[in-house]
């Protein structure tokens, strides 16, 4: 794990990524957790499938990233900008699980 975040951590995709589960976690406590919130801290869910639905929603961003449907240029405290973002990313990540 630690090599793994060593080499992703500097990437600006991971970045953003990053902000933008932060800025999820924050407006949206009770409706989104990352995936190290997942695995580390949901007692309501175990392990295996925090783990599998953090990495569907790790996999939603980066894609939704990397295709332009999400951008950290968009206003992050923007309560309406990020439901949106959540919006998306719950959508996107059910339709990896459901694969």
């Amino acid at each position: 794990n630690f090599h793994e975040m060593k080499d992703h951590v500097g990437q600006a995709i991971f970045q953003e990524k990053r902000k933008i589960e932060m800025a999820l976690e924050r407006e949206f406590p009770n409706e989104y957790s990352s995936k190290y919130s997942l695995v580390t801290f949901n007692e309501h869910i175990g392990y295996r499938d925090a783990m599998l639905r953090g990495r569907a929603q790790d996999k939603a961003i980066l894609n939704m990233l990397a295709d332009g449907d999400i951008s950290t240029t968009l206003d992050m405290t923007d309560p309406s900008v990020l439901k949106t973002i959540l919006n998306k990313v719950k959508t996107a990540t059910e339709a990896i699980l459901e694969d």
